[in-house]
């Protein structure tokens, strides 16, 4: 099923760019646990959607996203999802904060406007000297 859906999702779309190839697979796996597989190789980026929605996920989540980054220190993470609950979304960037710089990205095209519920984030690890410092 795995497999169907990511060739629904990429058989629309160019499959490459110039000068840049495509490479996607799919692998099951849940939040928290060790990485294996084709998910122990190294990624630069990492597209989720709608992951932050169970406070009880929220550091299994963020445990996979800092097992991910520690195998490329400079992996950009993009995060989005549609604002549900206002609490339960700063819980959750305040834990990432920890080990994450976290940066809200811009829609664009007046789609803030279009979908004012939508959000996008980047997280990309903190540097070792930048994680004591907030700790201080």
């Amino acid at each position: 099923m795995l497999q169907e859906q990511m060739r629904g999702n990429t058989n629309s779309a160019p499959m490459e760019a110039p000068g840049q190839a495509f490479n996607a697979r799919v692998a099951r796996y849940a939040f928290g646990e060790e990485l294996e597989g084709p998910l122990a190789e190294p990624f630069d980026v990492v597209l989720a959607s709608d992951l932050a929605y169970s406070e009880k996920l929220f550091k299994p989540l963020l445990r996979s996203f800092a097992l991910l980054a520690s195998r490329n220190a400079h992996l950009q993470i993009l995060l989005s999802h549609k604002v549900r609950y206002e609490t339960q979304e700063k819980r959750f960037f305040h834990l990432a904060k920890k080990k994450f710089q976290v940066e809200q990205m811009e829609l664009g095209d007046g789609l803030s406007v279009k979908y004012p519920s939508i959000r996008v984030f980047r997280l990309s690890i903190k540097q070792k000297g930048k994680q004591e410092q907030t700790k201080g």
